[in-house]
């Protein structure tokens, strides 16, 4: 018989594939929410770290506060926030205004958010501009991945209209045949 705080284990085969599934128990909820301790070779993203990267690689950058930045990266504006108190960051770049879209764009834009947008995205913020973006955790964001994010929010936005590429990995799911 299931006991309500006893773990269920449930396995089933689906398409060749074993999978489990346990039950999210209401006084595992904490444990799961927090992040796992960071490895000791990662270090972990400061507003001032986040400042001298970006200072490497803009072409021009100004610090608006202690939690944003405008910069130039390869030909763009992009804007960084940060908010350390709640441990979030993003970039973005603006594109077009919404109401310039057409359904077909709408389309390739949520397309190329599952497949080749990579870790940036197409999205609409609340003044109704298209923009390219990167959000993240702050702590957690490594050096390689904020440089990456960089050039994707920029390769995003100059190929929208076009191939809406964040670069020249494309994830499809597709597996290629050998037979």
């Amino acid at each position: 018989m299931f006991k309500p705080h006893s773990p269920l284990l449930i396995s089933f085969l689906l398409g060749g594939s074993m999978f489990f599934v346990t039950p999210f128990l209401a006084e595992n909820r904490l444990s799961h929410a927090q992040a796992p301790p960071a490895a000791s070779s990662l270090e972990e993203m400061t507003l001032n770290s986040l400042d001298e990267i970006l200072r490497q690689e803009a072409d021009n950058l100004n610090r608006e506060n202690n939690q944003q930045w405008q910069l130039k990266f390869q030909g763009r504006s992009l804007f960084v926030m940060a908010d350390e108190d709640n441990n979030r960051m993003r970039i973005i770049t603006p594109i077009t205004r919404v109401q310039q879209l057409g359904s077909e764009q709408v389309a390739q834009m949520m397309v190329a958010n599952y497949h080749t947008a990579l870790d940036a995205r197409y999205a609409i913020n609340q003044e109704g501009v298209v923009v390219a973006a990167f959000l993240h955790p702050l702590n957690s964001l490594q050096e390689r991945d904020l440089r990456s994010a960089l050039s994707q929010v920029a390769q995003l936005a100059a190929t929208f209209g076009s191939n809406y590429s964040s670069g020249g990995l494309g994830f499809t799911g597709e597996r290629n045949s050998t037979s």
